[in-house]
């Protein structure tokens, strides 16, 4: 029986992990593999310990992977444009720079009223060539922000976001992303 509290114990931590992971793609899959181990570990307990093992554990993990299926599946990494493919209003805002089979360096210009449609991002690091103001939207909010010139950022994980320079002045970002970042 102490084994069984000790793998329980286990299987939380693992859950509890997932709060922690950037990346909503991984997150959720990450998620899913917990609560079917917990799913297994009801199933498991209650043929060899007690039904009610299935009954306290078992059921109510079952319940949230199908309302995590029916309410909670993000998009795959490659089902959104990149920012090279995404563009404004049907006009590419980025040029390739360099490109290897490593790293992708783009240059990224926005006029005033400007912006980039929804599109993810690989881990990229950027540099401000010259800033401006944005709003920026992405699953967490809106948000106004000035980037000044020579500010630099770093994602270390897959992001999505649409973003619209607000501002009265021309900007420049240079974005040096990862490649084979889902491999």
């Amino acid at each position: 029986m102490a084994n069984q509290g000790l793998y329980n114990a286990f299987l939380a931590a693992g859950l509890i992990w997932t709060f922690f992971i950037g990346n909503e793609f991984w997150k959720f899959n990450t998620t899913l593999f917990f609560l079917a181990c917990i799913s297994i570990a009801g199933i498991i307990g209650a043929l060899t310990v007690s039904k009610k093992i299935f009954i306290i554990q078992g059921i109510p993990a079952l319940v949230t992977i199908g309302l995590l299926l029916l309410i909670n599946n993000p998009k795959s990494p490659s089902t959104l444009p990149d920012p090279l493919a995404a563009g404004w209003k049907g006009e590419s805002v980025c040029e390739v720079v360099q490109e290897d089979a490593k790293i992708r360096v783009l240059r990224c210009t926005f006029p005033p009223g400007v912006g980039h449609e929804e599109h993810e991002h690989a881990p990229h690091f950027g540099y401000t060539v010259k800033g401006s103001t944005f709003e920026v939207k992405d699953k967490y909010s809106t948000r106004k922000v000035k980037v000044l010139t020579g500010s630099h950022f770093y994602k270390p994980v897959t992001s999505v976001h649409e973003i619209q320079n607000i501002g009265d002045s021309t900007a420049v970002f240079l974005i040096i992303e990862q490649k084979n970042t889902y491999q």
